[in-house]
């Protein structure tokens, strides 16, 4: 009676023990489950955290070449602006001496006028000379107008074209200004040198 007894209770365990065994498989597996979401949420986090990280660098990065181009456009502006100051005092300083010049062959000539000299080639010469002056100042006072501000790569380029273009047109004409002034100065002092000539040999006949 006693054997059939434990036997029984060893058919009960055996019976158990697989039942047992696969709760706990069970229990393993859902733990490994629970586990992996776990860590596959923090990696999901991760990877947003990167994402978002990576987007405001990229942001901030856009910024900052935004900043740079736009100090490296205001730079080539002011560099523009401070070419056309210098280019327009330069101009300034070159016509204040052609018109000191023409005052003073302007003197010269009426003196020689008073004398009974004939002056017309000069004054022909001194007049062209006004004029080439007074055409160049217009021609900077365009240049000083064109607005040389960097709004846009290409009206930036077509304005500066145009200030090329205006600068070369008024240095020209100052060149030939400061020539017309020295025709005119080579005329009177033809005119001299002719009249210094005559009193000479007049002067030489009489004395013979």
């Amino acid at each position: 009676m006693k054997k059939l007894l434990l036997s029984g209770a060893v058919l009960s365990m055996l019976v158990a023990t697989p039942a047992l065994a696969q709760g706990s498989l069970k229990d393993v597996v859902r733990s490994e489950i629970e586990s992996k979401k776990i860590e596959l949420k923090d990696a999901q986090e991760k990877i947003r955290a990167t994402v978002a990280k990576s987007k405001e660098e990229a942001s901030t990065t856009k910024k900052e070449l935004k900043d740079e181009r736009k100090e490296a456009k205001d730079f080539r502006s002011d560099i523009a602006k401070m070419r056309a100051s210098v280019a327009s005092k330069v101009f300034t300083a070159t016509i204040g001496r052609l018109e000191k010049l023409t005052t003073r062959i302007e003197s010269r000539m009426a003196k020689l006028d008073a004398s009974g000299a004939t002056t017309t080639d000069a004054k022909a010469f001194v007049a062209i000379a006004k004029q080439n002056i007074a055409d160049a100042k217009t021609h900077i006072a365009t240049m000083q107008a064109i607005d040389i501000s960097l709004t846009s790569t290409s009206t930036a380029k077509v304005n500066f074209d145009k200030i090329k273009a205006e600068a070369k047109a008024a240095k020209e004409l100052l060149v030939k200004a400061k020539q017309n002034l020295q025709k005119a100065v080579n005329s009177l002092a033809k005119w001299e040198k002719d009249h210094r000539d005559k009193t000479a040999t007049s002067t030489k006949s009489e004395v013979n």
